[in-house]
Parts: structure tokens; C-alpha cells; sequence
């Protein structure tokens, strides 16, 4: 019946013939399928490829962020050439600097070479910055850190000597903040360095897993937050040698000092009292050490040139040339010390031409020499004294008689 339908329908021109049709169909087939296959390996490329944004990860792992230098696998990512980055960008020269300190700021200083050229150098951000040197007694004030050694009293907290010695220091490992028995305090610090629960500060077990358990056969450490009582810190001898390391709370008109610093062995606050000409030295480290920089101090670091006489510097280390002191000098005006030698003003009534304080000027108390009248003997001057003439009665002043 469809044969007969659709032959009837080729006879009257309605439709193509079964041939014309059937070779269409074949060439349409073929088209759609090699559509199909493009499309498809088109997404499967597409899927591999990174979000837009994005750059290809480099040999280590991973994506880098937007903006930065692509670091590509292969030949591509060889060792770079002399004095370029591994981005193409050119290297910064090393530089290593050194001379005497001219001006200094929170960002850096200005130095003068050996050859009197002046650079300016800055602080990296993770710079390496320290600074020895001595200071005078004037520089110890509150909120200044500070070690010492001293025989202290367990009761009071009073040093029972004079101390002779003080360090202004920084806080680390080296000088560890609390109060420690003589020559165990190095000790703490290399044992805080080798972990972070061996030791802490003011000598105090660490916190990490175990400090606060109690050795076989004994009681539990003490732990840092509590207090010792009366009883426990009486224990021992009443003076014994210390080694003390804290910050300045206070300084009284007679020279007595107050430390405040972490301790187990004595509640009552630390006071000691300098002895004459004591030793200060300094052993400052970082930040903390740029106020205490002065001016002439030797200076040397290394760090990178950025500019013909300008350094971005990762380490410096300063040594001051003379002893450290707040107390500005006055230095005296010229003029102060002359005052005998100032060359006097005219006074009035002297003749033209006269230099001033010279002969001929007007004196006051003296009269001129033109006025001067004769003695009775014919002489200058005033008759001595035994020969003054007679004192006038009171009364009338009469003529004298003619003969």
C-alpha cells in the first residue's frame, strides 16, 4: 500500500525519486556524524584546559595566582642567565656597605663611606639589625629591658650589693625574661631553642604535651599561672645569686631601681641600686634597636643595590664609638665668655671724633681740665687738706674793704 502511495506520488512530480533520496540520506548521515565527532573532541580539549584566569601550573605543583611570571616546564624553565631572575626580570647587585652613621630614621639611616660618599640604607623587612656598644647611666629609664647578676634577698627582693654591671638588652634567647639561679640561664635558652616544651619564660615549663605531668615518685611542676606560696618560696638559703632579666618599672630620686620580671622564687618586687661607674653595655636586636643608634656609630651590612647610592639591606650590624648618652650637650654662645672684652658704647656728651672710653670723654664726677683753678701757691689742683681755709661764720657775706 505505501509503495503504491509513494509511486504514484513520484509520477506526479510530488516527490522525488527512491534513488534521489536514499544518496541524500547517506551524504547527511556522514555530515552529522563527522559533526558529532568534532564537537566532541573540542569539549574533552576543552575540559583539560585551566580556568580562564589562571595560569598553568609549573614543575613544583600547582596554580599561580593572576599577574604572576608563568613559570612553564621543559627547556623553557633552564637556570637563568647571569644577573636575571627566573622571570627574565634582571637581578639587584649584592652589595655589602660599610661606614660611619650620618642621620637615622625608622626605615633606614644614611651612612658615610670610607671614600665620603654618602647611601642611604634600608631596612629590609625581615632585616637582621644588631647593635653593641656601651651607654652611660642616664640611658637606663622605664620601660628599658635589662639583665643583670645580683645577690638578692628572697624576703624583700633587695639586691644586698651594689650592682656594677647591667646589659640593655632585647628579649630572646640569649637573655630570657624572668629570674634565674646563677649560670642556669643559658642553659634555659638553649633548651627553649631546642623545643617549645622544654622551657618558657621566667624559666617556667613549656606548654606542650606532658609539662604538666608529674615525674615517677614526685609531685606535679608548678605551673606558671599560680603563685608559690610563703612557705615554698622560704625554702633554701635567704640570699642567693641571681640572674635577672626584665624591664624597668621605676627609678626613685636616690638611685633605687624596680624590675619587673617573671619569677618563682620571691614575690616581692626586684630593686637594686647602681654602684659607682657601673659597665652598661648593649646587646639590642631588630626594632628595639634603632632608637639607641647614634650618630658616628661604624656601620656594616649586605643587601641588594637599588639605586646608584641607595641599598635595600638584610643585614647590619652596629658598633658604637663612644658611650651611649641621652643628656644633650649645651654648647656655649659666642659671646658668653667675652663679656669683659666688649668694646664700650659712646656715651653722651663726648667730642666728635673721640673714640669711645677715650681721652676727652665726658666723665660725670670730674670736672673738665679748663676749669681747674690754681692754689693759693699757684699750683693745679685742690689745697691739701691741713691747709683748708676757715669756715664762714653764719650771718651776712660782706665786700671786702678797699684800702
Amino acid at each position: 500500500m505505501a509503495r503504491q502511495i509513494l509511486s504514484r506520488a513520484v509520477s506526479r512530480g510530488n516527490i522525488a525519486s527512491t534513488r534521489l533520496i536514499g544518496g541524500a540520506s547517506n551524504w547527511m548521515t556522514l555530515i552529522l556524524v563527522v559533526s558529532v565527532c568534532f564537537w566532541g573532541c573540542s569539549q574533552i580539549g576543552w575540559a583539560q584546559l585551566p580556568p580562564p584566569g589562571v595560569i598553568p601550573p609549573h614543575e613544583g605543583g600547582g596554580f599561580q595566582r593572576p599577574g604572576m611570571v608563568p613559570q612553564y616546564p621543559g627547556p623553557m624553565r633552564g637556570n637563568p642567565l647571569p644577573g636575571q631572575r627566573p622571570g627574565g626580570q634582571p637581578q639587584l647587585p649584592r652589595l655589602e656597605a660599610s661606614g660611619t652613621v650620618e642621620e637615622v630614621g625608622p626605615m633606614g639611616m644614611v651612612i658615610v663611606s670610607p671614600t665620603g660618599q654618602k647611601w642611604q640604607l634600608l631596612f629590609d623587612r625581615e632585616c637582621k639589625l644588631q647593635l653593641t656598644g656601651k651607654a652611660m647611666p642616664d640611658v637606663l629609664r622605664p620601660g628599658v629591658v635589662i639583665s643583670f647578676t645580683a645577690e638578692i634577698d628572697k624576703k624583700t627582693g633587695q639586691a644586698t650589693e651594689k650592682v656594677s654591671a647591667v646589659t640593655i638588652c632585647t628579649p630572646d634567647q640569649q637573655h630570657l625574661l624572668g629570674v634565674f639561679p646563677e649560670g642556669t640561664m643559658a642553659a634555659m635558652g638553649e633548651a627553649a631553642d631546642a623545643g617549645a616544651g622544654a622551657a618558657g619564660v621566667g624559666g617556667f615549663p613549656g606548654s606542650g604535651f606532658g609539662s604538666g605531668l608529674a615525674p615517677e615518685g614526685g609531685a606535679p611542676p608548678q605551673q606558671p599561672g599560680r603563685q608559690h606560696s610563703r612557705r615554698q618560696v622560704e625554702t633554701g638559703p635567704p640570699v642567693e645569686r641571681f640572674e635577672v632579666c626584665g624591664r624597668i618599672t621605676g627609678i626613685t630620686k636616690t638611685g633605687k631601681i624596680t624590675v619587673a620580671a617573671p619569677n618563682h622564687h620571691f614575690r616581692a618586687p626586684i630593686q637594686f641600686e647602681l654602684a659607682e661607674n657601673p659597665d652598661i653595655s648593649l646587646e639590642l636586636s631588630g626594632r628595639e634597636a634603632v632608637p639607641f643608634i647614634a650618630r658616628g656609630a661604624k656601620v656594616t651590612g649586605k643587601g641588594v643595590q637599588i639605586a646608584p647610592t641607595a641599598g635595600r639591606m638584610s643585614e647590619i650590624t652596629v658598633e658604637l664609638v663612644e658611650p651611649l648618652t641621652l643628656t644633650q650637650k649645651r654648647e656655649p654662645r659666642n659671646g658668653t665668655h667675652r663679656t669683659a672684652e666688649r668694646t664700650p658704647e659712646r656715651l653722651p656728651g663726648s667730642l666728635p671724633g673721640t673714640p669711645p672710653g677715650g681721652a676727652g670723654a665726658h666723665k660725670p664726677d670730674a670736672a673738665p681740665a679748663s676749669q681747674e683753678k690754681p692754689g693759693p701757691e699757684g699750683g693745679a689742683g685742690n689745697p691739701p687738706s691741713d691747709q683748708e681755709p676757715p669756715k664762714k661764720a653764719a650771718g651776712i657775706d660782706l665786700p671786702p674793704l678797699n684800702n
